[in-house]
């Protein structure tokens, strides 16, 4: 049975060991929770550009938890990474003391969705916590019903992280590169 008040509780502990988090800004639009930068403003964060002059393909490391069972919350890695050469999808990899734990690949539009509600069936479900904006933590559960790991990571820095990706390639212009009629031969020579 679920209990709301455990619930918060356990929230409020993973709150914790994340560690202090700044408020977010005032400005997040509305729409897709992403900030329009002020080009007035002499702060507007400068993207580091590729050899082509675009937006170079942003990585990023964060602290993480993975939970162990009951009130146990392991401390973990994780790295964020996107390549404009798969444009659709984003790779999570987890580190923890020995090493490397996983990896993951899944939509960046599930990632985006997931920022604001519940989104996902199957192997990967991510979700943000009911918390305020200051506390408010992302989840996501990967794998299987019966073997899944749950994961929490600040949901900041990943709408951060996430804002420098739509900056690399925005959304709808995922496609705009590609050669479809080398598509197609690549697709027909396999089969």
């Amino acid at each position: 049975m679920f209990y709301l008040p455990a619930f918060r509780r356990r929230l409020a502990r993973v709150v914790a060991l994340l560690g202090p988090s700044t408020p977010p800004p005032a400005d997040l639009r509305a729409g897709n929770g992403h900030r329009a930068p002020d080009p007035a403003s002499p702060c507007v964060r400068r993207r580091p550009v590729d050899a082509s002059g675009h937006p170079a393909a942003p990585s990023t490391r964060l602290p993480a938890l993975v939970h162990g069972g009951e009130q146990t919350w392991i401390p973990v890695v994780m790295d964020l990474r996107y390549d404009r050469a798969d444009p659709l999808a984003v790779d999570f990899t987890f580190h923890g003391p020995t090493g490397a734990l996983a990896q993951w690949r899944f939509s960046r539009d599930l990632l985006l969705a997931g920022l604001d509600q519940l989104v996902g069936q199957g192997e990967v479900m991510i979700w943000p916590s009911d918390e305020g904006p200051a506390d408010s933590v992302l989840f996501l559960r990967l794998g299987l019903q019966e073997r899944h790991a749950l994961l929490a990571v600040r949901r900041e820095p990943v709408h951060d992280w996430l804002g420098d990706t739509l900056a690399a390639v925005p959304l709808g212009d995922e496609m705009a590169g590609t050669d479809w009629d080398e598509e197609q031969r690549r697709i027909l020579r396999t089969v």
